[in-house]
């Protein structure tokens, strides 16, 4: 799979317990998402002071084409700020 830039937004956060959240992310740009790529994983990338941003790894757990969502896990941490 190629390294497409995609801008996403956060369509829905779901609690999975006090220490995994499930995000639902959504975006024109995910209108080319490849099917079947559950278990992959795409990077992340959040702004940083300073000139490269903060790039985090997260597995797909499913990507719904009628919905354009694509959903990820992740762990919460105790302190505040990206990990």
């Amino acid at each position: 799979m190629s390294k497409a830039l995609r801008e996403v937004s956060v369509a829905r956060l779901e609690p999975l317990s006090s220490h995994m959240l499930r995000i639902g992310l959504t975006g024109a740009s995910l209108d080319d998402f490849p099917q079947g790529f559950e278990g992959g994983y795409v990077k992340l990338m959040f702004p940083a002071q300073g000139d490269r941003p903060i790039a985090r790894s997260y597995t797909v757990r499913s990507f719904t084409a009628e919905l354009n969502e694509l959903v990820i896990d992740c762990a919460l941490r105790d302190h505040a700020g990206r990990n």
